[in-house]
């Protein structure tokens, strides 16, 4: 029987290696280096990943941990970062349990569990047009100041049927500010008073 691929635990576990144990906190200079695992174990996966699918294995892997690790070699990396050993680990871990095809999920969970646990806000704002920068501002300071978040990272989406104003979401919070809202907003309260 094959068991579920439990992406949050795949997750903590790779923070906990490359922290060296500790607990799950991490400051700015834990997350960057985390982020540097992260981004070796996401290059690997890009450049690796279309010719290993479906091929997983203890032989596989051998072979890419031979040849990974010798590119890196010739690029100037001779080995001792924590989290870049602990990104290379994992890769051949996920090769080795053929489970290659989850590494693109996996990556980004491990970035939004990396931005949670140094207390890193992910802000999405749609509106139909692009934001302006002194709300942005405005907001993050709201955020890090009566929101407890250490930083705020913001995307930002054009959604046309919004028709005016925007819509913040925060995790599963979603505050709307929109035209269309107050519309649909609206339109419920006249139907209940209908």
């Amino acid at each position: 029987m094959k068991r579920n691929f439990v992406y949050d635990r795949w997750a903590d576990a790779f923070i906990v290696v490359c922290k060296h144990g500790g607990g799950l906190k991490l400051d700015a200079a834990q997350a960057a280096d985390i982020r540097e695992g992260l981004a070796v174990l996401q290059n690997a996966a890009c450049v690796f990943s279309p010719y290993i699918r479906g091929r997983g294995g203890s032989t596989i892997a051998a072979k890419m941990q031979s040849e990974l690790r010798a590119a890196l070699q010739k690029c100037g990396y001779s080995g001792g970062r924590r989290a870049v050993e602990a990104a290379l680990n994992l890769f051949f871990l996920i090769i080795k349990k053929n489970e290659v095809h989850r590494l693109g999920k996996l990556c980004q969970v491990i970035d939004s569990r990396i931005k949670e646990l140094s207390g890193v806000l992910d802000v999405i704002v749609e509106s139909t047009g692009e934001p302006d920068a002194a709300f942005l501002e405005t907001l993050k300071v709201r955020l890090t100041t009566d929101g407890g978040a250490s930083d705020v990272e913001f995307t930002c989406r054009r959604k046309s049927e919004l028709l005016g104003g925007c819509r913040i979401i925060i995790g599963s919070e979603r505050i709307d500010f929109s035209v269309a809202g107050y519309l649909a907003e609206m339109q419920k309260t006249l139907a209940k008073s209908a």
